[in-house]
Order: structure tokens, then C-alpha cells, then sequence
């Protein structure tokens, strides 16, 4: 299911598409080239105007979330977190939402939540419950303060669930 997966621009007709050539131009150790390179990735994982290779994919991901492209870390992190494309491990998930997350990407936010939710079901300790809610409901602040909706839409409904307003 690619419909989660980030991609920086509309992407063009599969005929307007020579990725050599935007592999040759658009890559290299630069920053303004990332969302290229995660671009590029996304081709590759759906096969728009290339043969479908989720490993070209990945690599093209990897190189630019190592570019700080928030959008590339949350699709490394949403591969890992689905678990079609290579071996689900909640783990690597997590620390690439979080990576994504700390530059500001809302989806990463909201499903960080997610995560911090579930492990809620899997703990009877009230401290650690507490801990969870309280960075579920940072969480769900910092991507609505971004004008994300559904996080806006999950803080304020959170808040009014938990009875958590202290600080809010």
C-alpha cells in the first residue's frame, strides 16, 4: 500500500520520466537535492515510469533521509512500520518517525502517537501509562501547532478523553 508514502511533487507522466538523466543531474551530497533523491525513491517503489525495485527505492530513501528530507526518514519509518516492502520492525519504525517527527513532519507526529497508544495496551503500570499519555497529547499538539487536522482532531479529543488539561 504506497497511498502513505510521501512524495515532494505531482508526480509526471510516466513517458516525461528519464531517470537517467534526473539521476545524473539532481543527485549528490547536497541538501537542496534530497527531495530529488526521495522522489526518485518513490518512482522505484511504485514503478511510475521505471520498473518497480523497492531495493532502489530504499537505497534512494536512505540517501536522502541521510540529507535530512523529513519526508524520506517517514517513508523509511512507514516501510519498516507496515512491513510489505521489507521486514517490519517497530523499532527502526519508531527511531525513523522519530527523526522525521523532530523536523517537524506531522504524519511522522500522528503516528508516533499511534505507537505510544498501542504500547499503552501492553503496560498495567500507571507511570509508565501517564508517560505515554502525556507525550501522545505533546505529540498531537506539536502536529496540530503545525495546522495538521487529524492531529488538531486527536489533541483536542484526547485532552477531553484523559481529562488531561494541565499545561494545555
Amino acid at each position: 500500500n504506497t497511498e502513505c508514502f510521501h512524495y515532494n511533487t505531482e508526480l509526471p507522466a510516466k513517458e516525461e520520466i528519464n531517470i537517467t538523466n534526473i539521476k545524473n543531474t539532481y543527485t549528490g551530497p547536497y541538501e537542496k537535492y534530497s527531495i530529488t533523491m526521495n522522489n526518485i525513491g518513490y518512482l522505484y517503489l511504485i514503478g511510475h515510469g521505471v520498473e518497480k525495485d523497492t531495493t532502489e527505492a530504499i537505497s534512494w530513501f536512505y540517501k536522502s533521509a541521510e540529507l535530512n528530507n523529513s519526508f524520506a526518514q517517514f517513508n523509511i519509518g512507514h516501510m519498516y512500520y507496515i512491513g510489505t516492502e521489507i521486514k517490519q520492525n517497530y523499532a527502526h519504525a519508531e527511531k525513523w518517525f522519530n527523526k522525521a517527527a523532530e523536523l517537524g513532519n506531522t504524519e511522522a507526529l500522528n503516528i508516533l502517537a499511534e505507537i505510544y497508544e498501542k504500547k499503552i495496551s501492553s503496560t498495567n503500570d500507571i507511570q509508565i501509562i501517564r508517560s505515554y499519555q502525556n507525550y501522545i497529547v505533546q505529540l498531537f499538539d506539536k502536529s496540530s501547532s503545525y495546522g495538521n487536522i487529524f492531529g488538531l482532531y486527536k489533541f483536542a479529543t484526547y485532552i477531553e478523553s484523559q481529562n488531561i488539561y494541565e499545561g494545555f
